[in-house]
């Protein structure tokens, strides 16, 4: 059962305008860079696509740092997360994972010939794009790790480890379950995912309320999106990461 957290009303604006703050600060670094190296936005360079990649994944952990250390709250405090718990954890994670990513791809597929049958014709989300495009090298290296690690921490953190609990302790839990879920999906930007991401999102909150901690969900995010990083470069798919 899940615990209750530190998410009272006011530290929820508080870390808002951390995030805020934490996001515009990446969009003016990523503006500096460009002036004072001439590089575009679909440039290659490796800088850009770090500073890119990180505008919202970056600032939501970056924010959510700072709020700690402000708020004085530890990382157990806020999302469960215990050593002893680990392997638990890890294990909860990839059984979801893997119980999931076939039902996962087998619903993106149909929503997509659902869209087609009406003259829709849908397209991989950016960030799917992004990696498949990416050159060998350093760039693929990244958006691999960046795929596999650093989204999954940052998204469950902020979704499931922040909004989810505050939104339902403040008296709200149909909203918090099905407004974070529907959110989750929708930033992603892919119509043909919509669905299987919100269904996935639905899971993911379940499993962090059965385990109390958010290592299950990161763990789970993060090998379904192994499966889906292999899709990418060895079988000329077109899966739906929820990065």
């Amino acid at each position: 059962m899940l615990s209750e957290k530190p998410w009272k009303l006011d530290g929820l604006i508080r870390f808002v305008m951390c995030l805020v703050m934490s996001i515009a600060f990446m969009i003016l670094l990523s503006g500096l860079v460009q002036h004072f190296t001439g590089a575009k936005p679909d440039d290659n360079s490796p800088a850009l696509l770090i500073i890119n990649s990180l505008a919202l994944d970056g600032s939501i952990l970056f924010a959510v740092f700072i709020f700690l250390r402000l708020e004085h709250i530890t990382w157990s405090e806020a999302f469960g997360i215990h050593a002893r718990t680990f392997w638990r954890a890890l294990i909860w994670g990839v059984i979801v994972a893997v119980c999931f990513t076939w039902p996962g791809q087998e619903m993106n597929d149909l929503c997509a010939r659902a869209l087609q049958s009406f003259h829709f014709h849908p397209q991989n989300e950016q960030a799917v794009e992004t990696l498949r495009h990416a050159t060998p090298g350093f760039n693929r290296a990244y958006l691999v790790f960046f795929s596999i690690i650093i989204a999954p921490v940052a998204e469950e953190t902020l979704f499931r480890g922040i909004l989810y609990p505050a939104i339902k302790q403040n008296g709200f839990p149909r909203t918090a379950l099905w407004g974070t879920s529907i959110l989750f999906a929708a930033i992603h930007g892919n119509l043909p995912a919509f669905l299987p991401l919100t269904v996935l999102a639905l899971i993911l909150a379940i499993l962090y309320e059965k385990t109390n901690n958010l290592l299950s969900c990161i763990f789970a995010h993060s090998f379904f999106n192994v499966v889906g990083v292999v899709l990418v470069y060895y079988y000329n798919s077109r899966p739906q990461p929820p990065y």
